[in-house]
């Protein structure tokens, strides 16, 4: 049986899918290896905050999580890095730099394998 979690951030709707008996959480675009995008109308960095926050007290219940896309699947020290870095973010980390992405202006925050692309005022 799947448990169902609503995870938005990236976009108002995301969910995320919990199978706790084969030990695999199903994030879809909530996080993953690669440009995490936070800067779309619809977007909300603080519900993407919570999101991750619940994403990592999951994960300590499971073994693999599968992203919707970039490098799958994940490992769950993987999601505490990410959350960890989020959390550097929050606590005031400057962009490293600005950029345009599909039309829009984001403040990017690059770490090693992946970046949070927000908003430019964040």
């Amino acid at each position: 049986m799947l448990e169902i979690f609503h995870t938005p951030g990236h976009s108002p709707g995301g969910v995320s899918f919990l199978d706790r008996e084969a030990r695999t959480l199903f994030v879809g675009d909530l996080l993953y290896l690669g440009r995490m995008l936070l800067f779309f109308p619809g977007s909300d960095p603080v519900a993407f905050r919570d999101s991750l926050r619940l994403a990592a007290e999951i994960v300590d219940e499971v073994d693999t999580i599968y992203p919707a896309h970039d490098s799958v699947p994940l490992t769950p020290n993987e999601v505490h890095v990410i959350r960890d870095a989020y959390e550097t973010v929050w606590a005031g980390r400057p962009p490293d730099r600005h950029g345009t992405l599909y039309g829009y202006r984001a403040a990017i925050h690059e770490f090693d394998r992946f970046s949070f692309n927000m908003p430019p005022g964040d």
